[in-house]
Formats: C-alpha cells, structure tokens, sequence
C-alpha cells in the first residue's frame, strides 16, 4: 500500500512539474488526465546515419578510377591470378573431352569446307588465295561472336565471384577474352602457314599485324563491358546479340569481297560494320595487296575508341549492375 500511494504521489508531482523541452523532444508527452505517457524503449533515441554522398560521375572521376583499376592489374598477386583462371577455363572446356581443344579448331575447317566448295566458283575465280581469304573471315567474325557472347553474360554467370571476393572484375572478363584469344592465335598461326603456301608471307607484313590485334581485342572487350552492364537491365540483349551473331557472317566479307557489291551496300559493310576494317587491313598484311593507311588508322580508332566507351560505361554502372543481376 505504501509503495503504491509513493507512485501515485510521485506521478501526481510529475504531471505538474513543467518538463523540460529535451524530455520532450524524447517523446514524454501529457496527456488530458494528467498522466505522462513514457515513449517505447528506444524511441528518439535512435540517430539517423548521415547518407553518404555517391561519388559524381564524370570524366575526372572515370579517369582516376581507371587509372587505379588498370594499376592494380599489373600486381604479381593479380598476374599470377589472371593465369590461373585462363588455365581454370582451359580445363572446364575439356574436361571430360578425349578431342580437347581440337574440337574448337573443328568448327571453323568444316565451315571453310563447305563455303569454299560454295561460293568457290563464284568468287573463288577474283579472289587470290581464296582458302586463305576464307579462314581469315572466318577465325575474326567467330572470335568476335562467340567472345562478346561470353562476356555479355559474364556478370551474371561470375556474380557471387564479382561480390563475394576481392578478385578485379577486370581480371575476370581479361581472362575470358584471354581464353578465346589463344584460339584465334592457333587459327592465325595456320593462316600464316596458308599464306606461305600461296607465297603471300611477309615478315614485315606480320609486324603490323600485332597492333591490329590489339585493336580487335580492344573493340571485343568494349563491346563486352557494354553488353554485361546492358544485359543487367535487360536480359533480351542476349537474344538481340545471338541473332546479331548470326547475321555477322553474312554481312562481313567473309566469303565476297567489297568490290563484287554495289556502291550502297559497299558503303553500309565497310562503314557500319566495325569488322569489316579490320578484316581489309588484315587480308593486305597476309594476301596483299597492302590495304590505304587509312583503313588501318579507321581499325585503330574503332577499336580504342570503343574500349573507352565501354570502359566508362562499366566502371559508372557496374555496382548497380551487379545489384540488378
């Protein structure tokens, strides 16, 4: 009885003291009775965080981080991390594969097979060393789909990778392209025994191929880093890009030579597809004759430039794309 006739007494004498304003501000208000309502455990007491500002987004900001992210490339941690996950490829493709890494080069020769003995009387008559014209058509435009096909996908398929590890992300789509290179540099190999067959190899001539090379890589890697952060959003584009894919051997110069179009759809190939440049240089460094400066200056730009573009595009959106994923 006393401890009651205490509380009453005690709330009776709170009701009528003037409460300060900080013990209202945590939530202690008067009712109409008199009585004062205690807040629930933890109420005003609890400190929003600051949001923290995103970075701004602009040429500066692209530059430094670029300039970091290629640094960090060059590590020997990141290099010897870079070799094992090409090697890790090697071994997911043939595993379980008596043919191994034969069965890649099978693809492109039965093609070449079957075009040559195609489109042999056709164009095989105006076009020198045809066999060898046809392989190089074939190795580029296959390099460049099945590659960029592979990256387009490859923040989905490497997401947990990607989030849960501190691997470079660049590092990751590098060796993808890595993987795939060294095959286009085996069919190479074979095209520069082609053109020594035919009396088209030049020493001088294979120097100049090693900067449109890299050119090619370039413009596969742009295209991929543009194609992963797109198919984040919206994963048609996987669809859009395998038909593309398809249509790429038809509109190339793979099997007919710009001269045997007319003068529009000469223009449309040659200046809206980004391989028809790369596929004139190269035919002149390996056939001849030598293709105009130009064209090789047009295959460099393509290439970089795309890089670029891609490039900024990833690092501006690839947190949001890796959420979206």
């Amino acid at each position: 009885m006393r401890a009651i006739v205490k509380r009453t007494c005690f709330t009776s004498r709170l009701a009528d003291a003037k409460l300060p304003p900080h013990v209202l501000d945590l939530g202690v208000r008067r009712t109409g009775a008199g009585r004062v309502r205690q807040p629930p455990p933890g109420a005003g007491l609890s400190v929003e965080p600051a949001p923290v500002a995103s970075p701004t987004v602009d040429a500066a900001w692209l530059a430094r981080r670029a300039s970091s992210r290629v640094r960090s490339l060059f590590d020997p941690s990141n290099r010897a991390l870079f070799v094992e996950l090409v090697r890790t490829c090697f071994k997911i493709t043939d595993h379980n594969s008596i043919g191994g890494a034969l069965w890649s080069l099978l693809a492109p020769f039965a093609m070449l097979t079957a075009l040559y003995l195609v489109f042999r009387e056709r164009f095989g008559e105006e076009l020198q060393a045809y066999p060898l014209y046809l392989l190089l058509g074939i190795a580029f435009v296959t390099f460049f789909s099945i590659t960029t096909r592979q990256l387009i996908a490859i923040l989905f398929v490497n997401r947990a990778l990607m989030l849960n590890t501190t691997v470079p992300r660049e590092t990751v789509i590098l060796s993808q392209v890595a993987f795939h290179g060294y095959k286009l540099a085996v069919e190479l190999v074979l095209c520069a025994l082609l053109a020594v067959h035919f009396g088209t190899f030049s020493w001088a001539s294979m120097v100049g191929v090693l900067p449109l090379l890299a050119a090619f890589f370039a413009l596969v890697t742009g295209v991929g880093m543009l194609g992963a952060v797109v198919h984040s959003f919206a994963r048609d584009i996987e669809h859009i890009w395998t038909l593309v894919a398809h249509l790429l051997m038809f509109v190339t110069p793979v099997f007919y030579g710009l001269e045997s179009l007319s003068a529009p759809a000469r223009f449309v190939i040659y200046w809206l597809n980004p391989l028809t440049p790369f596929l004139v240089a190269l035919r002149g460094l390996f056939i001849g004759p030598p293709a105009h400066p130009a064209v090789y200056l047009h295959a460099m730009a393509i290439g970089f430039g795309v890089l670029l573009a891609g490039y900024a595009a990833f690092l501006a959106a690839e947190g949001a794309a890796l959420e979206r994923t």
